[in-house]
């Protein structure tokens, strides 16, 4: 791992410092974003809520509205140990391999049902997605974040 990169892996760890909850703003190639990916999992190793938001209806003044991306929590995901720990997976070219920017375990989320050992579960499974526009998001974010803090036993 290049020094730059460990130094935005700091920087995403002190950012999420003291957070109970990561919303994840999802545009058109958020999926796909390795370090939005390690963001995503330094949640679950700081045993945070964990929500999606997405953001392509919202109207930029020279540009409009944008095309939808994949939901990122579908592409990354945690595969039951024996030990009861989760290891972080990553969804790429359409297998699930380790995520290799983030070789910890974590302890198994709350809000993520617990499979057979060996199993993988999506992130998505267990959290929820909003459109910001069509959810009406300026006036609904403080509940969702509420509640997917409440659903990993932090408020």
């Amino acid at each position: 791992m290049s020094e730059g990169e460990e130094a935005l892996k700091r920087l995403i760890r002190r950012g999420m410092g003291n957070s109970s909850v990561t919303c994840v703003l999802a545009g058109t190639w958020t999926w796909s974003r390795p370090f939005v990916r390690y963001e995503i999992a330094h949640c679950l190793f700081r045993k945070s809520g964990l929500l999606a938001v997405f953001i392509h209806n919202v109207r930029h003044p020279q540009k409009g509205t944008s095309a939808p991306g994949y939901d990122p929590l579908a592409f990354m995901g945690l595969e039951l140990r024996e030990d009861g720990m989760g290891r972080v997976c990553e969804l790429v070219d359409g297998q699930w391999r380790p995520f290799e920017l983030m070789k910890q375990l974590v302890p198994w989320p709350q809000w993520l049902p617990k499979p057979s050992v060996g199993f993988l579960y999506p992130l998505s499974v267990g959290t929820s997605s909003y459109d910001y526009v069509l959810d009406d998001g300026h006036q609904n974010l403080p509940a969702w974040a509420q509640s997917a803090a409440l659903r990993a036993g932090r408020s």
